[in-house]
This record gives C-alpha cells, structure tokens and sequence, in this order.
C-alpha cells in the first residue's frame, strides 16, 4: 500500500489506485498521513476539511469520513498484505494514524532528503539519494484539493522541497556541474523568481560556464524586479557574489574547495545619465589617453575606486577633458556617467557643501529628495551603499577643496571619479594627480582655424600671436574667434591690434582672469549695448543654469527679444547650451561677467534686476499654483503686480503647470534662497508660502524646512501674526509627512495661538484640522474629534476646507469604529469636493469610502471604490496617493487565489513610500504584506514584515499600526508553534487597541486570540474572548459578527455535557 501526497492525493494498493469518493476524504486521509503518528483535534480537523463554512452537525459528519477512511485502509491492506495494517485511533477527542512511515511518499522524501544532506561533501553518491528523493515528486503537493488548510500545507511542503533542491544544486556545483545547475535553476528560478538563493545558484553556474555577461544579466533582471516587488536591494549573499564577479574572483570564493580560473567582467545596463552637452576638444590626447586608461593604470579591480584629480587655471578646459572622458569611457562603466557641479567659483552661489554635494549625486542615482537622510554621516553611508558593486562615471565639477570632496567618494565600488578643480588636492592620497597646462601653441592655432576656417586664418605667425595674447586658453581663444569670424570686415592685424589694447578697467581684477582679460574685453566690447547689458545681469542670475522666462526678467526685456539677446551671446561663445533651452556661463566667463555688472550696474540697478527676478519666480509659480490647486487658501497679501518685461510662461492646463513646476522648482527654491540672502526676506517668504505645497509633495522636504523656519523667523521680526501662523503651518505640514509628529506638533500649536490672536480663522481652522490629523496619527481618536470639530465650526462657506475636515473626521469615526457617522460624514465630503471639481481629493475620499466598506466585510464593494479611486487618481492624484490605494486594493484580494497580484500591488505600494520617506505608510504597508504573507501560509515571512511594521510603530508613535502589527506577529506566531509568544502579542494587542479606543483592532485582536486558544484545548477561554469579540463587531461587520456566532454555538455544542461519547 502507498498513500501519495506528493502529487495528487491517491491511496495505492497492488499498484492500483483504490477510489476516495470526495475532496473531504482526501483531504482527511492527506491531514493524517501528513500528521502521522501525531493526534489531531477533532476542532482542528473540521476546519481542515470544511474551513468557514462547516455542515451543520460537524462532529457528525467528521464521524462518517472517519469511519469510511478505516474501511478503505483496512481493504486496501487486504488487497497487498501490507503489515501492519494502517489504523486511525481516536483519544480525548483527537484522531491519529497510525502507519509504517514508507508507505507515506511525504516521510519517505523526508527520510531520504536527510540521509541525503547528512552525507558527506562531495561524494557523487549522495547525488543519487537527492535525485531519488525529488524523484518522488509528481507535481504539486495536495495537487486539486481546496481549502486554505490545504493550501496552508501545500506551501510549507515547498518550502520543505525548496531546501532541499538548494542543497542538492550546491552540491552539484561542488562536484562541478555547472551547465546542468544552470539549466535547473533557471527554470526554478523562473517559478520563484523572488528567491535570492535560488537566482545566485543561477547567477553562479552561468559564471562557471563562462556565460559571464549571461550571469550579470541574470542579477540585473533579479535586482530590477526586487525593487520592483519588495522595494528592497537583493540580499547580501546574492549582491556578494555579483560583486565577486565584477572582480573577477576565483570560483574558489564562489563554491568553497572548487578551484578555477575566473571569467572577465561583464557590462550591465546602464542607468543614471546627466551629462551635459560635450564641444568638440581640440589637442589633449595625453592627457585623455591618460583618462581612459586610468582604470588600467592603477590595477583596477571590482571593489576598488579609482580618482582622478584634474588640476589647473581657469578657462584651461578641465571640465572640457572630463566630460569628454566620463562619455568615451560610457560602455566600460555603464551603471552610470553623472556630473555634479560643485560650484567653487560660482558668482550667485555658494559652494555647494558635502552634505548638498551628496544630496545631488544621490538624486541624479533615483533617490528621491524626501528619502535622503539630512546628516552628513547618513547621506555619505547612502550614497556609498548606492554605489557598491557598480561601475559608473563620477564627474565631480569645479572643487573647491579637498573637505568638500572627501566625503562624496563611493567606497567598495568600482567606478571611476574625475574632480576638476583650480587647486591642487595633494590631501586626497588615493587620488592621481593632473595638471592640465595652456594648449600648446600649435594646439591653440588649429583651435582658431577650426573656427574661423581656413580663408581667412592664412597668417600662421598672426594667429600665434594672438593665441599667444590669449594665454593659449581654450576658452579665450574660441571666444577672440567667433568675434573675429563674426566681423567679415576684420583682417588678423586688425584683430591683433585690438588684443593688444590694455584692458585699463580690470587691473583690479585677479590673476585668475587677468590672463584673458584682453581677449574678454575685446569680445564684450564689441557687443551692442542691449548685448553688453545681457551678459552683465545674466550673471546675477543663481541656480547653474536658466531658461529664457528667468533670462528676461532679470534682462529686463521682453520675452522675444531676450531670447534673441542670448542666441547672439550663443553664437560669440559667450554662454552655454548644456540642454534645449536651458543655459549657463563657464565659471570664468560668470565671474568676468558679475566683474562687469559690479563696474557698470549701480547697486540700485542690480538690485532691481533681482528684484526682476523674484517677482517672476512669484508669479510664475503663484499662476502654476493656483491651476494645480485652485481651491488652496492664499495669503491674505496679494502677489505684487508685474513690473515691466516681467513674462510669466502661460499654460493649456493644470498638468502643463505642474510639468513646468517639477522642471524649474531647484531653480525657483535657489532664487528664493538668493532673494533671502540678498536681504528682501519679505519676498523670500512670500515665494516660500507659493511653493510650499508642491515642493511637499515632490518630497523637497530638507529644503522646505529651512525656507519655511526663515519665513516664520522674518514675519515674527517685523510682526506679522497671520503670515507667521501660515510659515509655521507650512512647516508643520512637511514635519507631519516626514512623520515627525512632536515637531510638526511644536510648529502647529503657535500657529494656532497667533491666528486666534490676530482673528484669522482660515488659518486657525488649517491649524486645528492639522492639529486634529496628527492627534489621529497617534491613535489619540478622543482629541482629534474635540480639534476637527473646532476646525468645521471655523470653516464657514470654506466648501473646500470643510470637505477636507470633514474627511479626516469620517477616518477618525472609522479608527473608532463608528461606522454610521463615518459613512455619512464621508458622503458629505465627498459631495462638496464633487461640486467643486477636486478630483485629485476625491479620489483620496473614495479610498477612504472603500477602507469603510472593507471593515465593514463588504470586500466586493469596497474592491469597486478602490479602481473607481485609482481611475481617478491616475491624472490629478500623486505617487503617494496611487500607493495608497494599490494597497489598498491588495487587501480586497482572495489568498491564496490572488496571493502573487496582492504580493505585486503591496510590495510596489511599499516602494513608493520608501522612496519617498513616508515612514507612516510604510508601516501600513509592512502590516498588509505580513496579512498576504500569513493569509498564504508563509508565517516566517509574515514574522519579518510584521517585525519592522512594529518597530518602525513604536518609533513614531502610531497606536492602531502598533496594535496591527502585535496581532499580526501573533498569528504568525502561532501558526509557527510559537504558541507563548503568539498569546501574549495577541493580548497586547488588544489591550493597547482597548486603550486607544480603537474598537475595530480590538475586535480582530480578540478573535485571534480566540481562535488559538482554542486550537490549544481552551474552548471556554476561547468563548469569553469570542463574546468580547462580538460585541465590538457587531455594532459595523455583520460578517465576522456571524462567523463568532457560529464558532460560539459549535463551543456549546460540544461542551462537557454534549461530549459524552466519542467518534
């Protein structure tokens, strides 16, 4: 006789099957040859084959199965001699069976897979006991029978052959069958292709076959989908072996005891590229031959960086030789070729600091602003765990010193940095040293012939002594030939007589440009007026580049005409077109040219020019606010009317306007720093109020931080209550996403206090409605209904902030279990945000709608709320809000059925809010993923998620994500057989769900808890939380209020006097 569970579930008897007349008789027959020789429970025993939905006299059915499935046993026996004959027992209400294990193929796989790893290394042997054992596998475990029992079990016998498919495929590469181990792991792999062991088997033997790009390949396509599904890096045994192979290690530190040579590297795709737009280089093939052999030069291996500092005067072409470098050594480091400019000699700007110096690389490698650290220790650790393992190009720009580089090098990486910089860095040890001198003189006359062509660049002696006046300058030389090129009417002596003059105006100015003045001042002063004047205030402009709307209003001149202003200063190679209509001076040319303004604009001038500029970055972003939020309360002040040829771009919609906001916003955030720091703080705050709400949502919360403190600190200097209340909301509400809830706390009460004190109720009622979020935030439902509804009673005819309000009150209702108020607060909302046409709110309220339907058992219902949301959301609302709502839907999902489209919507949710820092959303997502994960089975991966859920729950104070994660971790828990801890996080979790009244935590801690008592022999302990359960259900979910019910009955049912006699 034979039971099969490895396939279908079958009984064998002279090699036939025997007939199991249905579902429940296999899944009885399967739970006890599974279980063999262990006592089941009868309770537990009717949920295994009825689940939720038992007949009405269980104990009464269980009895007939049982007593068919002895019968068929006993025949089958007497069909094939087996001895002993198979026999179910019954003992104080459990069922066991009692067999010879080998009949059972599950405890015959089992004993075989141990004789198997116990076995020593690398003897061939042991091979035949793996391929034996997995040979009794015929498909899926409990192939066709339904239930979750069944399901429960299915998984947990994968995860059992999983382990051993490891073992026997890492003792197939130690005996060196790499090709076979590459062919079975890629079709496991591509069954589970999220699990890391079995992707670096794959990754392993294909390197040992000497498919090394294969191999990469492989990693990449696994490390894409990890951040796509799990918002998370592959784990460190996985990322160690790509990183060995990127060195090219030895098999030996692969596959321990195995030696062989190892494979070159391999490319991978590429990823981040900000590059600037490159002019063809003239001369120099020393010194980028040098460049492009650096990674050889220094005995590059796959962890170790490589520096090159590239030192010389200005104007030299340092940055020239590095750009063209990073974009010719592209395919030889493809996981990234970025340029940062680090703005040493910038003349509007500061040099940028180590800390915005990381933050910059960090963004141009994908991480978004809100999910960088502000520390300087955080940012580095970051950006070197960014770079491990990856080969990519680093142009560090315009240095200024050794400390602000340092801690922008990557450690553990193979790429390579080039630092450019007027300043020898003899303090960076690592670093090669450069020093790029003046073009040679035959270099620099066939610069000017290439320029000026051969017709007129006849003279070979003329021309070298105007490269000469140049000081053999690339920079200057160009610019002295697209002059010359430009005037048909000059001859080379004549040009020559013009580069000889004195440049009497900048004696004062420093060695650095005194080279070139000559060769500067011939161009500008062939400048028209309207020209000269372009280039001058230009120079005023901050950020590292501009577009043309910034251009003409600190021009001041019309749109049109700037636009032709700066194509002619294009032409005379006086500005820069790194990228389509977006423009910079050379660091040289910025500071020659602020030079000139400082000689020839009167402070007045300059300052109006700023000025200029500030207005336009107020109105442009004021107008581009008011299309994407047309119902956000403004400041009581009005945005200043435009000066003259201050033009604002105009836009067909409200995602035109948002698309030139995300595109301009580091740029209106430097001209607010620069207005700031220029002394007009009144306008910085105003620009800072503009933009608060957008740079919120892009997650530019490090910078929003630092405005709003300044707005805040200025409007309380001069004393004015209502605009200081309005910064301190502003910088609330950054606190309160970056879940800072004491902070955002410290910055909301003042608010409140001053607009009480100056009578301004719009913002008292903003202040309280924040106030009110952050009390429900921290599980404090009492206080954040008292606030909200101090905030409605201020609301007045705010149809717009009253819908707003009201929906926090409806979720308030809802964490409290008052599901009637809820809905009908809920519907309030939502139709005034529909009359006012605020899709992107309306879409937030609908999810809200469907979380109530949810909880409240209607999972259909709900599921359709949240597409409708989603529909909704897909044009007006952000990432953050689709997050929440694919997570939202995940939970609608049937588990097992939908286990792997509930994993992708939770896990993709999870990324988002990671990247983005949103640590309250996370925790919410950590809790939904470990319910999937449980929900399926998979309790040690539940454990995990559930794990962090808590932690990261304590860490900020969030009561109702504490209590989740305490009753997740306890049924995971006991699912496990950790049946001590699952007790007593179940029982913390419904006493802290009780102590933040939150009814609908509580109710689900305490059917948990009732149904592990329970399944441990205590059914009337399991009753008394059963009855306390009810009653908190009862009152909002009908469904689970039912189920209790059912499961009460069944405990009376068989209670003492009802248990008189046995099955």
């Amino acid at each position: 006789m034979e039971i099969h569970l490895l396939g279908a579930v079958e009984l064998f008897a002279r090699e036939s099957s025997v007939r199991l007349r249905s579902d429940r008789e296999r899944c009885l027959l399967a739970s006890l040859a599974l279980d063999l020789g262990r006592s089941i429970g009868q309770d537990e025993l009717v949920d295994r084959l009825w689940g939720d939905d038992p007949p009405d006299d269980p104990l009464a059915n269980l009895y007939t199965h049982v007593s068919r499935l002895r019968r068929v046993l006993r025949e089958a026996a007497e069909r094939d001699g087996t001895r002993p004959v198979p026999a179910v027992r019954v003992r104080a209400h459990a069922y066991r069976l009692e067999a010879d294990p080998e009949i059972v193929d599950w405890h015959r796989y089992i004993r075989l897979s141990a004789e198997a790893r116990a076995a020593a290394g690398t003897d061939p042997r042991t091979l035949a006991l793996f391929e034996e054992a997995d040979g009794l596998w015929t498909g899926e475990a409990l192939a066709g029978l339904p239930g979750n029992w069944a399901q429960s079990a299915r998984v947990a016998m994968a995860e059992r052959r999983m382990s051993t498919l490891h073992a026997g495929l890492a003792l197939r590469m130690r005996l060196g069958q790499f090709e076979e181990v590459a062919a079975e792991a890629a079709e496991l792999a591509g069954r589970h292709p999220l699990n890391e062991t079995l992707v670096r088997h794959h990754v392993v033997a294909l390197y040992a076959s000497g498919r090394h790009a294969d191999a990469l390949d492989v990693f990449q396509q696994a490390r894409r989908l990890f951040r796509e599904r799990l918002g998370s890096e592959p784990g460190e045994s996985l990322s160690r072996a790509h990183t060995l192979i990127l060195r090219r290690a030895p098999l030996t530190d692969l596959v321990p005891g195995l030696p062989a040579p190892s494979p070159p590297p391999a490319v991978a795709a590429p990823v981040p590229r900000n590059l600037p737009r490159r002019h063809q280089l003239v001369g120099r093939e020393g010194e980028l031959g040098r460049l492009l052999s650096a990674e050889r030069a220094t005995g590059y291996s796959g962890s170790v960086i490589t520096i090159e500092a590239i030192s010389g005067m200005a104007g030299v072409g340092k940055s020239e030789l590095a750009l063209h470098a990073a974009y010719r050594l592209g395919e030889r480091f493809p996981d990234g070729q970025v340029l940062v400019d680090l703005r040493a000699h910038s003349v509007t700007l500061p040099p940028l600091t180590a800390e915005a110096g990381l933050g910059a690389l960090l963004r141009a490698f994908g991480i978004p602003p809100s999910a960088i650290p502000q520390g300087l220790q955080e940012r580095t650790a970051l950006w070197r765990a960014v770079l491990t393992g990856k080969r990519a190009v680093i142009v560090l720009d315009d240095a200024q010193n050794s400390e602000q580089v340092a801690p922008l090098l990557p450690d553990d990486s193979a790429s390579l940095v080039l630092i450019t910089s007027r300043n020898r860095l003899t303090e960076l040890p690592s670093a090669r040293p450069m020093f790029v001198d003046v073009l040679p003189l035959d270099d620099a006359i066939g610069l000017f012939r290439r320029i000026v062509g051969p017709e007129r660049a006849t003279d070979t002696d003329k021309i070298a002594e105007i490269v000469n006046r140049c000081a053999l300058l690339p920079l200057a030389v160009e610019i002295v030939a697209s002059r010359f090129k430009a005037r048909p009417s000059w001859d080379l002596g004549h040009l020559l007589e013009r580069l000889s003059r004195r440049p009497g105006r900048l004696l004062e100015i420093r060695d650095g440009l005194r080279e070139v003045a000559a060769a500067f001042e011939m161009s500008y002063n062939a400048l028209t007026a309207p020209q000269r004047a372009a280039f001058r205030r230009l120079s005023l402009l901050p950020g590292t580049d501009f577009g043309p709307y910034a251009a003409a209003a600190i021009v001041g001149e019309p749109l049109d005409r700037t636009e032709r202003l700066i194509e002619d200063l294009l032409n005379c190679h006086l500005l820069q077109e790194p990228r389509p209509n977006r423009y910079r001076f050379h660091d040289l040319l910025a500071e020659y040219a602020a030079h000139l303004a400082v000689l020839e604009e009167s402070a007045a001038e300059r300052g109006a020019a700023v000025l200029r500029l500030t207005e336009y970055a107020l109105r442009a972003s004021d107008r581009a606010d008011r299309l994407l939020r047309p119902h956000r309360s403004r400041p009581a002040l009005p945005v200043p009317a435009p000066a003259s040829h201050v033009a604002v771009p105009g836009w067909a919609d409200a995602a035109a306007a948002r698309d030139w906001l995300a595109d301009e916003l580091e740029c209106l955030l430097a001209v607010e720093w620069r207005t700031r720091q220029e002394g007009n703080a009144r306008k910085a705050a105003w620009l800072a109020h503009v933009l608060a709400e957008f740079a919120d949502s892009e997650g530019y919360w490090p910078e929003g931080v630092e405005m709003h403190r300044a707005a805040a600190d200025h409007w309380h200097r001069v004393g004015d209550p209502r605009a200081e209340s309005r910064a301190l909301l502003d910088l609330a509400a950054i606190h309160s996403r970056a879940s800072r809830y004491t902070d955002a706390t410290q910055a909301a009460e003042p608010a409140l206090t001053l607009a009480r004190a100056s009578g301004d109720d719009t913002v008292a009622a903003e202040a309280l409605n924040q106030l009110g979020v952050l009390r429900w935030y921290v599980g404090e439902y009492d206080a954040a209904l008292k606030i909200l509804g101090d905030s409605l009673r201020l609301r007045g005819e705010d149809m717009w902030g009253r819908s707003r309000t009201l929906n926090n009150v409806a979720i308030t209702c809802l964490h409290m279990g008052d599901h009637r108020n809820a809905l009908k607060t809920f519907t309030e909302s939502l139709s005034g945000l529909r009359e006012l046409g605020d899709r992107r709110l309306e879409a937030r309220l609908l999810s809200n709608i469907g979380d109530l339907r949810r909880r409240a058992g209607k999972i259909a219902s709900a599921h359709s709320a949240f597409v409708e949301a989603l529909a909704l959301s897909a044009g007006e609302g952000s990432d953050i809000d689709r997050a929440v709502i694919r997570m939202n839907i995940g939970t609608t999902l049937r588990i097992p059925e939908e286990f792997d489209s509930a994993v992708e919507l939770h896990t993709s949710s999870l990324a988002v809010f990671r990247r983005y820092g949103d640590r309250k959303y996370e925790t919410s997502a950590l809790n939904a993923l470990g319910a999937v994960y449980s929900a399926a089975g998979h309790h040690a991966e539940a454990t995990i998620h559930h794990e962090g859920a808590l932690r990261q729950a304590r860490e900020l104070g969030i009561g109702d994500d504490e209590a989740a994660a305490l009753r997740g971790l306890g049924i995971a828990s006991g699912a496990l057989g950790q049946y001590a801890r699952a007790r007593r996080c179940l029982e913390e979790a419904a006493t802290l769900a009780l102590n933040i009244r939150s009814p609908e935590e509580e109710a689900l801690a305490c059917d948990a808890l009732a149904q592990l008592l329970l399944g441990q022999g205590n059914p009337d302990e399991a009753r008394e939380i059963w009855q306390r359960a009810l009653a908190l259900f009862e009152p909002f979910n009908d469904t689970a209020a039912e189920r209790i019910r059912k499961s009460m009955i069944e405990i009376d049912r068989t209670g003492p006097s009802c248990r008189k006699k046995e099955a």
